[in-house]
């Protein structure tokens, strides 16, 4: 397993991939992982959206900033991940900010 200094320093902005597409199997493996990881009282306030479909990869990097390095590679994706967050739950209790 990868140390954290070396996962630091070894980080890098992809921005070319393969043609390979991304299989089913591989996503579940990073959704298993964001299952795991911690939250904020263990509220995980994430939903994920699978995007396969090229018409509407193209629609959300639409919404992207003009200027936003990862439109042209986000259009060759094979999927992409959107990520959606819940508001008013995490550091919340009762739907009052308490941190």
């Amino acid at each position: 397993m990868m140390e954290l200094q070396q996962a630091i320093l070894k980080r890098r902005s992809i921005r070319r991939f393969t043609e390979d597409p991304v299989t089913d199997e591989e996503l579940h493996k990073i959704f298993e992982a964001v299952r795991w990881s911690p939250s904020w009282a263990n509220t995980q306030v994430w939903e994920f959206v699978v995007v396969r479909n090229k018409e509407l990869i193209s629609r959300v990097v639409g919404t992207y900033s003009e200027k936003n390095p990862a439109a042209k590679c986000s259009l060759a994706a094979s999927a992409l991940i959107v990520v959606l967050a819940k508001t008013g739950l995490s550091g919340c209790y009762d739907g009052k900010n308490s941190t």
